[in-house]
């Protein structure tokens, strides 16, 4: 082997090392940043009334504080692509640069259009929220953030099975859903 051909492969080695190591740095940096915004959340709680445009507040999730000047109504839909997007990319971003400093609160707010999955996510997102709105509000963020999570596996439980994520109790859940019709 001559010295050319030997000077070659060393500069491919240590090119390939190099865009590996790079190309980890990258996607390390970039796990990082994404795990963290999914972490986000702030104080949930329930209101009681009606909220701009008379739009009811009663029984509906509310992330953030009390006193604000301005209300977000996040109409969302479980089944929804682009709503998972929305959710696990752009939420995250605005209940940091917003919501946490108390400039503006976020109204959940289920629109299941569809079909009988979205129904039942719907549903099953109020008996989450009347389960754990006094004791744990904070179980319905891990509940709601784990249904658009798991969006892309298609089940028979559907979102039933997010329940196991949060510490709920699932009898308590299901019980509500029967009442519910679902």
């Amino acid at each position: 082997m001559n010295d050319s051909t030997l000077l070659t492969r060393r500069r491919a080695v240590l090119g390939g090392l190099a865009t590996l190591t790079v190309g980890g740095s990258v996607y390390g940096v970039t796990t990082l940043i994404s795990d963290s915004s999914s972490s986000v959340s702030a104080e949930m709680y329930s209101a009681t009334g009606t909220g701009a445009f008379d739009i009811e507040l009663t029984g509906h999730p509310i992330m953030g504080k009390h006193d604000v000047p301005v209300d977000l109504y996040y109409w969302s839909e479980y089944q929804c692509p682009f709503c998972a997007q929305f959710n696990t990319e752009t939420l995250p971003q605005i209940i940091r640069n917003f919501v946490t400093p108390g400039d503006v609160r976020v109204i959940f707010i289920e629109f299941p259009y569809l079909g009988k999955d979205s129904m039942t996510a719907a549903v099953m997102d109020q008996c989450v929220w009347r389960t754990v709105n006094e004791s744990n509000p904070q179980a319905y963020w891990q509940w709601h953030s784990a249904v658009f999570e798991a969006q892309e596996e298609k089940t028979p439980d559907g979102p039933r099975k997010q329940i196991s994520s949060i510490s709920v109790r699932r009898s308590t859940v299901y019980r509500l859903t029967a009442l519910n019709g679902v």
